[in-house]
């Protein structure tokens, strides 16, 4: 394989243009602008007449289905997204479909395919992100690591071909609230602002997506809620420039998540909860892997210090202030021990 090339913006719509049979990939343990930036990519291709499917190594949990529910399968032979087949089907179905571009998109390395990496290693034509890139692992590469969501690139990418209907308009708009925590994040400029408009004027109802990611709480959601509130820990810690920072963590167990039925999927509205206590900067969640108890994964939330240094120590990485990682440890108790220790050697401050 030729050495991966950095590519512009231009360039990766005119790639996208020229294949005919497109494959799209996006990240385990999907989020909601993985599975917009996923759904917009195919809708928009097959508008322009090509073929194209997305594929998830994993289910997509029924709270995130809103990214895709607003897309009709209009297609029934061959669905917007398959989920969580066996790798060796996987594997039969895309060679049988012979794709001439299998993209990736919103996954910052080649393991974040989970099931489905070694399937597609070294075959990736295309890849486009918004994380700092760790693992250039397309043929060619675009990541612009200042978007604030991959679904803002995928607009940019598809706004100039006059394809964005109310389908596609709607997934994208759902990637770029969620993965911008509503537009608060820093990482959100006038041109995120200036893309919501664009897409709202096609004529989705903005309000309703707003409301089904961010507005009633389910039993589930309440049930994740009562877990973080009865294990919330606050604690000062050094950072490595020697200030003392506000820190959080919240831990859900095996056996907290066998008490209410709960499943990882069920877990992703606490990732930013730790932070947002007041005068907390470093908001950590803590989660038992359900399938290997010595397995502890982490989310990492800040303001002001730089998460993606502390967490490249911990097996992960990501954005600045929010990352991910995990650690190997006996214990609870000695995996806390372990994210303290990584916050304090490696926690520095953003520098804007």
């Amino acid at each position: 394989m030729n050495e991966p090339v950095d590519i512009t913006l231009n360039e990766t719509r005119n790639i996208f243009l020229a294949a005919k049979r497109i494959v799209i990939l996006t990240h385990e343990r999907p989020d909601t602008d993985c599975l917009g930036a996923g759904t917009a990519l195919v809708l928009a291709a097959r508008k322009l007449g090509k073929k194209a499917f997305a594929v998830n190594a994993d289910e997509i949990p029924d709270r995130l289905k809103p990214a895709v529910g607003f897309a009709s399968e209009n297609d029934a032979c061959l669905p917007v997204y398959i989920t969580a087949e066996p790798a060796e089907s996987i594997a039969d179905a895309v060679g049988c479909f012979s794709p001439d571009l299998i993209i990736a998109a919103d996954t910052a390395e080649l393991s974040l395919l989970g099931a489905y990496a070694s399937v597609f290693s070294g075959r990736i034509g295309l890849k486009i992100d918004h994380h700092p890139p760790r693992d250039q692992f397309g043929a060619f590469n675009y990541v612009d690591y200042n978007a604030s969501s991959c679904c803002e690139i995928i607009f940019r990418i598809l706004s100039p071909l006059g394809v964005i209907d109310k389908e596609i308009a709607s997934a994208l708009y759902a990637g770029i609230i969620a993965d911008s925590g509503n537009f608060k994040y820093p990482a959100v400029t006038a041109d995120t602002h200036l893309a919501a408009a664009a897409l709202i004027e096609t004529g989705i109802s903005h309000s309703e997506i707003s409301e089904r990611l961010f507005g009633k709480r389910t039993d589930k959601d309440l049930a994740a809620l009562r877990i973080a509130l009865d294990t919330l820990e606050r604690f000062s810690c050094p950072r490595r420039d020697g200030k003392e920072i506000g820190c959080a963590w919240i831990f859900i167990s095996n056996a907290d998540k066998g008490k209410y039925s709960l499943d990882d999927s069920d877990l992703g509205g606490l990732n930013s909860f730790a932070r947002d206590i007041e005068g907390v900067d470093v908001g950590v969640t803590i989660k038992q892997a359900t399938d290997e108890p010595t397995k502890f994964k982490l989310s990492f939330r800040s303001s002001k210090t730089n998460v993606s240094l502390i967490c490249e120590q911990l097996g992960g990485g990501g954005h600045t202030r929010a990352s991910g990682g995990a650690v190997e440890a006996e214990s609870p108790e000695d995996a806390k021990r372990l994210i303290r220790e990584a916050i304090e050697k490696y926690g520095e401050p953003i520098i804007e």
